[in-house]
Protein backbone atom coordinates (compact mmCIF):
# COMPACT_ATOMS: atom_id res chain seq x y z
CA UNK A 1 0.00 0.00 0.00
CA UNK A 2 2.65 2.11 0.95
CA UNK A 3 4.58 2.09 -2.72
CA UNK A 4 1.69 2.98 -4.49
CA UNK A 5 1.45 6.39 -2.62
CA UNK A 6 4.89 7.01 -3.49
CA UNK A 7 6.49 5.65 -0.56
CA UNK A 8 8.82 2.65 -0.17
CA UNK A 9 7.65 -1.16 0.03
CA UNK A 10 8.17 -3.86 2.22
CA UNK A 11 12.16 -4.80 1.34
CA UNK A 12 12.70 -8.93 2.00
CA UNK A 13 16.26 -8.60 2.23
CA UNK A 14 15.59 -6.91 5.81
CA UNK A 15 13.29 -9.80 7.09
CA UNK A 16 14.67 -12.00 9.89
CA UNK A 17 15.07 -15.80 9.63
CA UNK A 18 11.33 -17.15 10.15
CA UNK A 19 13.09 -18.97 13.26
CA UNK A 20 13.76 -15.23 15.12
CA UNK A 21 10.21 -14.67 14.46
CA UNK A 22 9.72 -17.23 17.00
CA UNK A 23 12.57 -17.24 19.45
CA UNK A 24 11.81 -13.51 19.83
CA UNK A 25 8.21 -13.74 20.17
CA UNK A 26 9.13 -16.28 23.32
CA UNK A 27 11.53 -13.94 25.06
CA UNK A 28 8.75 -10.96 24.64
CA UNK A 29 6.36 -13.07 25.51
CA UNK A 30 8.37 -14.13 28.95
CA UNK A 31 9.72 -10.58 29.02
CA UNK A 32 6.98 -8.37 28.42
CA UNK A 33 4.20 -10.34 28.04
CA UNK A 34 3.82 -11.93 30.98
CA UNK A 35 5.97 -9.80 32.89
CA UNK A 36 3.72 -6.89 32.18
CA UNK A 37 0.65 -8.47 30.94
CA UNK A 38 -0.33 -8.90 34.98
CA UNK A 39 0.15 -5.75 35.92
CA UNK A 40 -1.85 -3.52 33.13
CA UNK A 41 -4.23 -6.59 32.38
CA UNK A 42 -4.89 -8.58 35.22
CA UNK A 43 -4.58 -5.72 37.51
CA UNK A 44 -5.17 -2.71 36.35
CA UNK A 45 -7.70 -3.29 33.89
CA UNK A 46 -9.78 -4.71 35.90
CA UNK A 47 -9.87 -2.64 38.61
CA UNK A 48 -10.63 0.48 36.11
CA UNK A 49 -13.59 -1.99 34.37
CA UNK A 50 -15.69 -2.02 38.17
CA UNK A 51 -15.39 2.27 37.47
CA UNK A 52 -15.45 2.75 33.51
CA UNK A 53 -16.73 1.08 30.60
CA UNK A 54 -13.95 -1.33 28.81
CA UNK A 55 -13.15 1.12 25.89
CA UNK A 56 -12.31 3.86 29.01
CA UNK A 57 -10.03 1.36 30.33
CA UNK A 58 -8.39 0.50 27.95
CA UNK A 59 -7.39 4.24 26.96
CA UNK A 60 -6.39 4.99 30.27
CA UNK A 61 -4.04 1.24 30.73
CA UNK A 62 -3.26 2.31 27.43
CA UNK A 63 -1.88 5.63 28.07
CA UNK A 64 0.03 4.56 31.38
CA UNK A 65 1.48 1.66 29.53
CA UNK A 66 2.73 4.29 27.08
CA UNK A 67 4.49 5.80 29.86
CA UNK A 68 5.92 2.67 31.08
CA UNK A 69 7.82 3.06 27.99
CA UNK A 70 9.35 6.44 28.23
CA UNK A 71 12.74 5.24 29.39
CA UNK A 72 13.45 3.28 26.28
CA UNK A 73 13.58 5.69 24.29
CA UNK A 74 17.52 6.38 25.92
CA UNK A 75 17.99 2.71 25.76
CA UNK A 76 20.42 2.27 22.30
CA UNK A 77 19.06 -0.84 20.70
CA UNK A 78 15.08 -0.71 21.93
CA UNK A 79 12.74 0.47 19.07
CA UNK A 80 12.02 3.55 20.78
CA UNK A 81 15.16 4.49 20.82
CA UNK A 82 15.28 4.14 16.66
CA UNK A 83 11.94 5.72 16.98
CA UNK A 84 13.20 8.84 18.67
CA UNK A 85 16.09 8.87 16.51
CA UNK A 86 14.22 8.67 12.84
CA UNK A 87 11.37 11.19 13.64
CA UNK A 88 12.27 12.79 16.94
CA UNK A 89 11.73 12.71 20.68
CA UNK A 90 8.29 14.55 21.33
CA UNK A 91 6.87 12.69 17.87
CA UNK A 92 8.63 9.69 18.75
CA UNK A 93 6.68 9.37 22.15
CA UNK A 94 3.53 10.82 21.48
CA UNK A 95 3.33 8.04 18.21
CA UNK A 96 4.40 5.29 20.67
CA UNK A 97 1.90 5.89 23.19
CA UNK A 98 -0.72 6.65 20.81
CA UNK A 99 0.51 3.21 19.55
CA UNK A 100 0.74 1.78 22.67
CA UNK A 101 -2.81 3.28 23.84
CA UNK A 102 -4.70 1.80 20.78
CA UNK A 103 -3.09 -1.86 21.00
CA UNK A 104 -4.57 -1.57 24.49
CA UNK A 105 -8.08 -1.37 23.32
CA UNK A 106 -7.59 -4.13 21.25
CA UNK A 107 -5.62 -6.08 24.04
CA UNK A 108 -8.86 -5.23 26.34
CA UNK A 109 -11.12 -6.87 23.52
CA UNK A 110 -8.78 -10.01 23.75
CA UNK A 111 -8.74 -10.28 27.84
CA UNK A 112 -12.74 -9.26 27.65
CA UNK A 113 -13.43 -12.15 25.10
CA UNK A 114 -11.37 -14.35 26.73
CA UNK A 115 -12.76 -14.47 29.79
CA UNK A 116 -9.70 -12.59 31.53
CA UNK A 117 -6.83 -14.75 30.19
CA UNK A 118 -3.50 -12.61 30.86
CA UNK A 119 -1.57 -15.80 28.58
CA UNK A 120 -4.05 -14.55 25.82
CA UNK A 121 -3.21 -11.29 25.91
CA UNK A 122 0.54 -12.21 26.84
CA UNK A 123 0.57 -13.78 23.20
CA UNK A 124 -0.59 -11.03 21.00
CA UNK A 125 1.32 -8.47 22.83
CA UNK A 126 4.71 -10.56 22.45
CA UNK A 127 3.91 -11.07 18.48
CA UNK A 128 3.18 -7.07 18.06
CA UNK A 129 6.70 -6.10 18.19
CA UNK A 130 8.01 -9.22 17.06
CA UNK A 131 6.17 -8.61 13.27
CA UNK A 132 7.91 -5.22 12.88
CA UNK A 133 11.39 -6.56 14.17
CA UNK A 134 10.45 -9.40 11.67
CA UNK A 135 9.74 -7.35 8.96
CA UNK A 136 12.27 -4.96 9.17
CA UNK A 137 10.67 -1.67 10.30
CA UNK A 138 12.84 -1.48 13.55
CA UNK A 139 15.93 -2.46 13.99
CA UNK A 140 19.65 -2.47 14.57
CA UNK A 141 21.38 -1.29 11.34
CA UNK A 142 17.76 -0.86 10.11
CA UNK A 143 17.02 2.35 12.06
CA UNK A 144 13.23 3.10 11.59
CA UNK A 145 10.92 3.28 8.47
CA UNK A 146 8.73 5.55 9.32
CA UNK A 147 6.23 5.76 6.70
CA UNK A 148 5.95 1.54 6.66
CA UNK A 149 5.46 2.27 10.69
CA UNK A 150 2.35 5.01 9.93
CA UNK A 151 1.06 2.59 7.62
CA UNK A 152 1.28 0.20 10.58
CA UNK A 153 -0.19 2.64 13.10
CA UNK A 154 -3.69 3.35 10.55
CA UNK A 155 -3.92 -0.83 10.06
CA UNK A 156 -4.34 -1.45 13.64
CA UNK A 157 -6.15 1.75 14.39
CA UNK A 158 -8.65 1.03 11.79
CA UNK A 159 -8.95 -2.41 13.36
CA UNK A 160 -9.45 -0.94 16.94
CA UNK A 161 -12.36 1.10 15.43
CA UNK A 162 -14.00 -1.91 13.58
CA UNK A 163 -13.71 -3.58 17.49
CA UNK A 164 -15.39 -0.85 18.55
CA UNK A 165 -17.68 -0.55 16.11
CA UNK A 166 -18.84 -4.01 16.16
CA UNK A 167 -18.77 -5.07 19.71
CA UNK A 168 -19.59 -1.89 21.10
CA UNK A 169 -17.20 0.51 23.84
CA UNK A 170 -19.08 -0.86 27.19
CA UNK A 171 -17.85 -4.29 27.34
CA UNK A 172 -16.21 -5.10 24.11
CA UNK A 173 -17.34 -8.54 23.48
CA UNK A 174 -20.93 -8.92 22.53
CA UNK A 175 -21.50 -12.02 24.81
CA UNK A 176 -19.18 -11.20 27.53
CA UNK A 177 -19.31 -8.48 30.09
CA UNK A 178 -16.57 -6.52 31.05
CA UNK A 179 -13.44 -8.37 33.70
CA UNK A 180 -14.31 -6.65 36.75
CA UNK A 181 -12.36 -6.59 39.88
Amino acid sequence: INSQFGGTSLDASKFQPVSFLFIYALVRMIQAGLGEEFGWRGFALTRLQSRYNALVAGIIVGVMHGLWHWPMYFIVGTPQYYLANESGFVAAILLDTLMVTIWSIIFTWFYNNSKGSVLVVSIFHALTPAWVVYFGLIGEGIGVDLPLQLWYMGVVALTAVVIVAIYGPENLSRTLERQKA
